[in-house]
């Protein structure tokens, strides 16, 4: 599938320009991906659960990763098929019973789902889920800690590429800005840069350590342009 292809490359291209991992998960993930899932496995998961994976996941899953990079604060989560009402003691290690049984409710009446599964937890409550089954089988559910429930546009791929696409401008867009100017005359708004801190992204860019000094001070300001410095020396050479 060659929109997989484009995927793993732009992967590839966030490991090597985040070498310290500032992107949000990035700490836990690495940008890499766990094992991938074989047809038989991915059959087996279909024929207990009395569900069809939908074809998109079902491709990234046999051919990137079932768990690892991605967004959120652990990136994709590991594939577990949720069942509404029925709660497990896997479900039950992340979310109370109460709460599970809100967001089942919620889902359900939205959706007419029995049967989901999360990808993407972003903390404060924040979660992205894949409905396997109803009129909205496919889909992908966004919910939040206050309850708000919303079915969105973008499918699985759509969802993934952009967490890439935006992580990577941020990136480029500040990579571009130390090639072409000295550090004291770098300036970038946090809108620009996905609201990262700026200097943070330099550092993860240069690959250099995060100093023990105030961002604007005279001694931050030297660790930078010897930083860029160096960095400049490894491009030309």
């Amino acid at each position: 599938m060659a929109r997989l292809d484009t995927i793993k490359s732009k992967l590839e291209a966030l490991r090597n320009l985040d070498k310290r991992f500032v992107i949000f998960g990035a700490t836990t993930h690495q940008y890499k991906m766990r094992n991938t899932l074989s047809v038989e496995e991915i059959q087996t998961i279909e024929k207990e659960n009395d569900i069809t994976i939908p074809e998109e996941y079902k491709e990234f899953l046999l051919h990137l990763g079932c768990a690892g990079a991605g967004c959120g604060e652990e990136g994709l989560l590991t594939p577990h098929i949720r069942e509404v009402g029925v709660i497990t003691e896997m479900d039950v290690l992340g979310e109370s019973e109460i709460t599970l049984k809100s967001i089942d409710m919620h889902i359900s009446r939205l959706t007419g789902s029995s049967k989901y599964i999360r990808l993407f937890d972003y903390g404060s409550g924040i979660e992205t889920t894949l409905v396997l089954n109803g009129k909205e089988a496919g889909k992908l559910v966004t919910y939040d800690a206050e309850g708000r429930f919303r079915i969105e546009e973008a499918g699985f791929l759509d969802t993934y590429e952009f967490w890439l696409d935006s992580s990577l401008l941020a990136l480029n867009f500040v990579k571009e800005k130390l090639k072409n100017l000295p550090y004291e005359e770098i300036e970038i708004d946090r809108k620009d840069v996905g609201y990262y801190f700026p200097d943070v992204l330099m550092y993860s860019i240069m690959d250099v350590d995060f100093p023990r000094l105030g961002t604007h001070t005279e001694e931050h300001e030297t660790y930078m342009k010897n930083a860029q410095k160096q960095w400049l020396a490894t491009l030309s050479s």
